[in-house]
């Protein structure tokens, strides 16, 4: 579970994800609103379910770029 704001899931947190593996986090616009969106990674790819409107902190540093 990521509990920071981000514009895409950054490329490290997929590479650590396991096959079947889930992570939930704010994705979306980091200025006004984002999406709680939930994914599993299913064959190497990931699966998207966007899930319900959400206000978090912006995430910052190196992973968001």
């Amino acid at each position: 579970m990521i509990t920071a704001a981000a514009n895409h899931i950054p490329p490290p947190l997929i590479r650590q994800l396991r096959e079947g593996g889930r992570l939930i986090l704010p994705l979306g616009s980091t200025v006004y609103y984002q999406t709680l969106t939930l994914a599993v990674k299913r064959k190497g790819e990931l699966d998207i379910e966007q899930l319900v409107p959400v206000a978090f902190v912006p995430m910052v540093g190196e992973m968001q770029k």
